[in-house]
């Protein structure tokens, strides 16, 4: 069975959009623009968000003074963006370096992922 991805794509962009499970739906879901038209890319940042966001979740819920839903969503979206930016940074670097077409370009997302 296929995991859900959270992407969508507008227009020419995908973005990465999650509710955040057990908040009012009042909150607007995370959404983050990925900037990027490669749907391989979006693929691959998207799992990686979304284990990123499972982990966040789960430390949530080990507070013992709860956060308000609008800090909390507020928390997530702000994560999301940066992991997104750290990953435009190492693409940029690996494309000017020319390591983007060596077969282990990819090797540093995929330990990421596993790592996260």
């Amino acid at each position: 069975m296929p995991q859900p991805t959270h992407l969508y794509r507008p227009r020419r962009h995908f973005h990465f959009w999650r509710r955040v499970s057990g908040l009012s739906t009042s909150i607007h879901p995370v959404q983050v623009a990925l900037r990027t038209t490669d749907e391989k890319a979006a693929h691959t940042w998207s799992r990686t968000l979304t284990t990123e966001f499972d982990a966040m979740l789960n430390a949530f819920s080990f507070l013992i003074d709860p956060l308000t839903e609008e800090l909390i969503a507020s928390y997530i979206q702000t994560r999301m963006q940066v992991i997104i930016d750290d990953l435009r940074r190492a693409l940029r670097i690996e494309r000017m370096s020319g390591r983007k077409n060596a077969p282990h370009a990819t090797h540093r997302v995929q330990r990421a992922v596993l790592r996260a």
